[in-house]
């Protein structure tokens, strides 16, 4: 059910949806945040496309994500040590978060950073405040069809290369 509110004008009634109203505000708070996005400078060579995800497992406090390349015959683990959050989405979410930029911006490697996100602020939060906000990193591991997110706390990922 939608929520809706009324507002009088004249003696006609104008039904206004909030729901898009709230769509509308939170649209205009992220394009104003601002979310950047760059391959993550911890890789010194960024393979493109025609990747997927061969591999993920969490065991121990130990995230450990395998990207494999269909044409290059090489693989990559990542791994991320305790990380506070991470969540594993399909392409139908890539494509939604992509929407908000100009033009691709995951098609250039499989790792990412994400600077001045809303996870990050949520984590945050969560932690009520008592931690570095600073010290958080976002990173954003991609293959062609799946997308992870991944919350650290003062840690980066570890990555080795793998010839298949």
């Amino acid at each position: 059910m939608d929520l809706v509110s009324f507002r009088y004008v004249g003696h006609k009634t104008i039904v206004i949806n909030v729901e898009q109203k709230l769509n509308s505000a939170y649209n205009k708070l992220n394009q104003e945040k601002c979310v950047h996005v760059e391959p993550w400078k911890g890789l010194k060579e960024h393979p493109g496309q025609n990747r997927f995800l061969a591999n993920l497992s969490y065991s121990y406090g130990l995230l450990t994500i395998q990207i494999e390349y269909r044409k290059l015959e090489s693989s990559y683990v990542v791994m991320f040590r305790s990380p506070t959050l991470f969540r594993v989405m399909d392409e139908g979410d890539l494509l939604r978060f992509q929407s908000q930029f100009e033009g691709p911006v995951f098609a250039s490697s499989f790792i990412f950073e994400l600077f001045n996100t809303e996870l990050i602020d949520f984590c945050y939060e969560e932690r009520d405040r008592s931690m570095d906000k600073s010290k958080y990193r976002h990173f954003a591991v991609v293959s062609d069809d799946d997308f992870v997110d991944i919350v650290t706390y003062d840690d980066e990922p570890t990555i080795t290369a793998i010839d298949l």
